[in-house]
């Protein structure tokens, strides 16, 4: 698609010496960035220090007392599969940034049960759908379809994910236990606030976009300088984005696929849950954007295209070591909680931004502004997406 559009090589020459990125000082460099990227941002070194400064707040700006309900609703925030179980009453007087994330499938004397706002596919209004409309024009679970699911009969959403009835040990009494009863405790003690979570993440890029730029200073100049000397750059990166675009699509339709042969079809990332959860709230949105759609995507093609790529001289080598890096990165929580089914998905879904990114920045002839401004594009497509569709 580019070399018929675009001749990258032929656009990207300069007189600066070709193994400019080759140079022994900038793969020194590069293993800087990284080693910094892993002790920082990686292991939370970053997130622990900005913890423990808001910590010393005093207040609720940042924090909240973990009582029930705010207890079950906040462990269930990033799981689509689960049926939420609670009374009407403790539902309404639970905290307004947890609610905000669920939607009322069904009323049942005193209870509610809740589904997460961001899941897709498990119920539907077909014929032989589980879902009927309400007055409201709501989707609301069949009773037949409820009392199935309540006793056990059904164990699987439309979409083939297996439901997980989430219940505190407070109520449990009050419904007949079954294989899928995911009891939770009722904990005490603080949580984190969306604002606070919003502003670590942010903080967090932010200070390591810093880092990286002034450990990668001499090529992200170099870059951009190539970049602006390029006669048709107008042009560049409208098309790079129509690749990646395409490329990213394909990945997803596959990942799609066998999401539905294996039981996990239309699940969503527990990293894109939590970024959609703190995109809930109107403060704690406007502080993550900028994280998704300026420091995010500078950090990231700094680290898995940059610096992977610099250090690994062969392409298509290089292109798959960034390309399973990115992934993992993106979907480190499913593997170490032994989720495979959707680590699984998720990998190839997150494998089609590593390959997209990673082939924009070698047909640029490894210049990170165009695969960094394509990353930002697709991010904020993203969001609009999220936020419209």
């Amino acid at each position: 698609m580019y070399d018929k559009e675009i001749d990258f090589e032929e656009e990207f020459k300069t007189e600066v010496l070709d193994n400019f990125h080759d140079d022994e000082k900038n793969r020194v460099r590069y293993w800087i960035a990284i080693a910094c990227y892993i002790t920082l941002f990686s292991l939370q070194l970053l997130q622990i220090i900005l913890l423990l400064i808001f910590r010393a707040f005093p207040g609720t700006t940042f924090f909240r007392t973990a009582d029930y309900p705010n207890t079950l609703l906040d462990k269930q925030s990033t799981s689509v599969e689960s049926l939420t179980i609670l009374k009407e009453s403790e539902f309404i007087n639970a905290s307004s940034e947890l609610t905000i994330l669920y939607k009322t499938v069904y009323k049942s004397d005193e209870y509610v049960f809740l589904i997460h706002r961001n899941a897709q596919g498990v119920i539907t209004t077909d014929e032989a759908g589980y879902g009927v409309l309400d007055e409201n024009n709501h989707i609301m679970l069949k009773e037949d379809t409820f009392n199935k699911i309540l006793d056990g009969t059904i164990t699987e959403w439309e979409n083939k994910l297996k439901i997980k009835l989430a219940v505190s040990t407070i109520h449990v009494n009050d419904f007949k236990t079954n294989d899928t009863i995911n009891l939770v405790e009722v904990g005490s003690g603080i949580t984190m606030r969306p604002l606070a979570n919003a502003l670590i993440l942010s903080l967090s890029y932010i200070s390591m976009a810093g880092i990286l730029f002034t450990v990668l200073k001499p090529q992200i100049v170099y870059d951009f300088d190539t970049l602006k000397k390029s006669k048709s750059a107008s042009r560049i990166i409208p098309s790079s984005f129509a690749s990646a675009l395409l490329i990213i699509l394909v990945f997803n339709i596959l990942s799609n696929l066998i999401g539905t042969l294996i039981g996990n079809a239309n699940q969503t990332s527990i990293n894109q849950l939590s970024l959609n959860n703190l995109l809930s709230a109107q403060v704690p949105a406007v502080i993550t954007l900028f994280s998704i759609l300026v420091f995010g995507p500078f950090v990231e093609e700094l680290i898995f295209r940059k610096s992977i790529f610099g250090l690994i001289k062969n392409e298509r080598t290089a292109l798959i070591v960034s390309t399973l890096v990115f992934a993992l990165i993106h979907i480190t929580t499913e593997l170490l909680t032994g989720d495979f089914s959707n680590f699984f998905v998720s990998l190839i879904s997150y494998s089609g931004g590593g390959v997209a990114f990673g082939y924009i920045y070698m047909k640029s002839n490894k210049n990170i502004w165009v695969s960094t401004a394509v990353h930002m594009i697709y991010n904020l497509l993203s969001v609009l997406l999220l936020f419209f569709a």
